[in-house]
């Protein structure tokens, strides 16, 4: 699946909540605005690329920042009806790094460990990685995973001190300890 488009900081909500897996992603948008008001997240209208590189109608489109809001919205509106876990690009891109470097590990992403949904796991040494955010930190994913004895390494891909390689490492260390 190719990397979410961005804009000037916005991202489209249909290609968004087409990643979700809706495959009528204006009447799960018309539903949430229905539901929830207009002014629920901030939203402007933008033209996007067509996957031809023509120009595309003006749809919907949210600030990357707002992402986190809306993706809750959904979830709260009907958990089964997403069929996938979305990542953002810079996401995408440490998660690829990561699965590529560690393909000896047996890499599933995303993954449920012990009914929590992870980002990242290391089926052969049990390690699970989960990126989390300044506005979300994920500390009950983190918590519910560690009393079930996994081994979680968190990161925050927006973290202006954010470092792959450090990641890398620390997760290299810990596979080095377990082997």
């Amino acid at each position: 699946m190719p990397p979410s488009q961005v804009k000037d900081g916005h991202l489209s909500i249909y290609q968004v909540l087409s990643k979700m897996g809706f495959s009528h992603p204006g009447k799960v948008w018309k539903h949430l605005l229905a539901q929830h008001g207009p002014d629920f997240v901030l939203h402007t209208r933008m033209q996007f690329d067509m996957a031809d590189g023509r120009k595309g109608r003006l749809v919907p489109a949210i600030r990357q920042e707002d992402l986190g809001k809306l993706l809750e919205q959904v979830r709260q509106m009907n958990p089964e009806m997403q069929s996938q876990w979305f990542f953002l690009p810079e996401e995408q891109q440490v998660i690829d790094f990561l699965m590529d470097a560690f393909a000896d590990q047996e890499p599933e992403s995303p993954c449920m460990v012990q009914d929590v949904m992870v980002d990242l796991f290391f089926h052969r040494c049990k390690l699970a990685v989960v990126l989390v955010s300044a506005a979300e930190p994920e500390t009950q994913r983190i918590q519910k995973l560690q009393q079930d004895g996994v081994q979680v390494v968190h990161a925050n891909v927006y973290h202006k001190d954010f470092r792959p390689g450090t990641l890398f490492r620390e997760i290299r260390g810990i596979i080095d300890l377990k082997t």
